[in-house]
């Protein structure tokens, strides 16, 4: 189904406030902003960028899987579930919605922790005390939310503020009922944030490396290329063997081909996970959002991998009983 637009003259009841991070002056709220993780190390940016493709792109007409609304108001809510999901474009189909939404929202799980929405009930002026008739999901920056007991806040600049705390950061009290949260999974968290802040340091190694061997290529030196490169991709393998990334492979030249085969099967199955947790915190929104603008539908996915199907190709590699070949064709 293509994406309408919606109309320019609804008003937008949001809370939060959008800015551009770089184009801030204040220290206060730029460390506040920064205080997290960076995600923009060598290695972080290839993790977060191989973990966040959790639904293919096809060929022509094909998308590559199937997003459909369900529920008794299905075809409305359709319309009204696509337009609420941020993309880049004016126009697009539900999956390609949903794909750039779960892409982003998996980019900011997986490299700063949470990704965190605001959601934004539209209503007609016309009429402001109806109930609204569209909604947006609007993505709040990166480490620009925090909360201060039950309450909510939003920091940003003083000129955008409502408030202002002692500590001088200009902040915004959003609702608690509007402000949707996506976190890793509980089960798979903590290996993959002992995965990610491995990596933080292996990045910091990383830019020491270049310097080692441009100056090897000066001088005569003890250091030795070939060693480091072998003993950087053992460490970094074994640290990241829990979610089963592989490093794009740059570590494989003593790696066999079954090994190979059960690590991408392992991060196939962390993608699944990490998938399916979007997918149903957004299906828990939906609910919430429904019960506010008038429908009852969720969203599924169809003909996308499952875990069973990952149990089973891990079942077949282990018994021997499938060429490797069908087995990657199942891992990538």
């Amino acid at each position: 189904m293509r994406r309408k637009r919606n109309p320019d003259d609804l008003v937008s009841t949001r809370k939060s406030r959008w800015y551009y991070i770089d184009g801030i002056d204040d220290a206060r709220l730029q460390a506040q902003l920064r205080s997290g993780p960076t995600g923009d190390g060598y290695y972080e940016h290839m993790l977060i960028e191989d973990a966040s493709h959790l639904l293919p792109f096809g060929r022509g007409l094909d998308d590559g899987f199937r997003a459909e609304v369900t529920g008794t108001d299905a075809k409305r809510a359709e319309s009204l579930v696509c337009d609420s999901l941020p993309t880049q474009y004016d126009r697009t189909y539900l999956a390609d919605a949903l794909r750039e939404f779960m892409q982003r929202t998996a980019q900011l799980i997986v490299g700063y922790e949470s990704a965190i929405y605001e959601i934004d009930y539209l209503v007609d002026p016309a009429n402001p005390t109806a109930p609204p008739v569209a909604f947006r999901f609007e993505p709040l920056q990166v480490g620009s939310v925090e909360h201060v007991g039950r309450r909510i806040l939003q920091y940003v600049p003083v000129s955008m503020a409502e408030k202002v705390r002692r500590n001088g950061l200009g902040y915004v009290e959003l609702e608690r009922e509007r402000v949707v949260r996506f976190d890793l999974p509980k089960d798979i968290e903590r290996d993959a944030r002992r995965s990610v802040r491995f990596l933080a340091s292996a990045s910091e190694q990383h830019r020491a490396e270049f310097a080692l061997v441009e100056q090897s290529m000066r001088e005569r030196t003890d250091y030795d290329a070939s060693e480091h490169h072998r003993m950087s991709g053992e460490l970094l393998l074994e640290a990241t063997r829990p979610i089963g990334w592989n490093a794009r492979g740059l570590y494989s030249d003593h790696v066999l081909d079954p090994y190979s085969v059960w690590r991408q099967l392992q991060f196939k199955r962390f993608k699944i996970r990490l998938r399916d947790s979007i997918l149903t915190r957004l299906n828990e929104a939906l609910i919430v959002v429904g019960g506010r603008v008038g429908f009852e539908a969720q969203v599924e996915l169809l003909d996308v991998p499952t875990l069973a199907d990952i149990d089973a190709a891990e079942a077949d590699l282990r018994d021997g009983r499938r060429p490797l070949a069908d087995l990657i064709a199942v891992a990538y």
